[in-house]
């Protein structure tokens, strides 16, 4: 599984995460460790942060993790990795912001 990840990772020229308020996604955590190991063996593709606002705030290069438990340093890890954040409160504006990457990615 982590092999097949890591070639999917390598031919990939971009990475969207969408986090949601209060996510519980244990995929997502495993998914978050390996781009994090990946990062340490080569460059990775760029990385979109679809979160919701309430998630984390990242402003002037600054991440702040809003939520508290087990999945800050998930989000913490990530946030050292040089992503895109997209934040959005409303699903009208996930829709938008989804809309606008998809754009940005064809």
């Amino acid at each position: 599984m982590v092999t097949k990840f890591e070639r999917l990772l390598a031919a990939s020229t971009d990475v969207v995460i969408l986090w949601p308020a209060g996510a519980k996604m244990s995929t997502t955590y495993t998914e978050m460790v390996l781009l994090r190991k990946a990062a340490e063996r080569a460059p990775l593709p760029r990385l979109w942060f679809l979160h919701h606002a309430s998630v984390a705030r990242i402003s002037a290069g600054r991440f702040e993790v809003l939520e508290s438990g087990a999945r800050s340093r998930y989000l913490t890890a990530l946030a050292r990795l040089s992503i895109s954040p997209l934040p959005w409160d409303t699903l009208a504006e996930l829709a938008e912001r989804a809309r606008l990457l998809s754009g940005e990615l064809d």
